[in-house]
This record gives C-alpha cells, structure tokens and sequence, in this order.
C-alpha cells in the first residue's frame, strides 16, 4: 500500500542530522572495535550517546614466553659445532645454453 502511495512521488534524498554518527562496534563487546576484533558492524547513534571506550573482549595474544637460558645454553654447544655445508663455485654459476 506505501508503494502505491508513493508511486508518483519524486525520489528526494535524506539529510543525515548533523548531531547523527556512526561507529564501528565489536558484535560481542557492543564497545568501539579495536584491530583484534573480528565482529564488527557499523552502529549509528545520536552524538554523546555513542561507546567512549574500546572493546576489552578482544586483546592482542600474549607474547612468546621468554627462552629458558638452561635450553639455551644445550641447544648452542650443538648448533656451535654445525656448520651450513659449503657451496662450490660450480653451482653459484650460471650457464648459457643458446
């Protein structure tokens, strides 16, 4: 029935009000996505009631846990005595052939 209605209307464009913006949003925090989230959508709100603070949920991952020094230590007196096998002259040449 609005179809009908509006059928011989002219097609105008809607002016978004000056105090409307839009965020992107973490789906699970509801909080402003940061990088790590991986769900997000765009949300629109009246200006000062949009998220001020960023999604907790999601956070970088934890860095590497530091190399024990004992492991260390064993694994350099193996590699100190292996060395990368040399390579001859003949391979590091090209050749040719036409």
């Amino acid at each position: 029935m609005m179809m009908d209605i509006h059928d011989e209307m002219e097609a105008k464009d809607f002016q978004k009000p000056s105090d409307i913006i839009t965020e992107t949003v973490c789906i699970s925090s509801g909080l402003l996505a940061n990088r790590y989230c991986n769900r997000t959508r765009q949300e629109v709100f009246i200006l000062g009631t949009e998220p001020d603070r960023y999604c907790r949920v999601h956070r970088a991952p934890p860095p590497p846990p530091p190399p024990d020094p004992e492991e260390k230590e064993e694994a350099g007196d193996e590699s100190e005595n292996q060395q990368d096998p040399p390579v001859s002259e003949e391979r590091l040449e090209t050749t040719d052939e036409e």
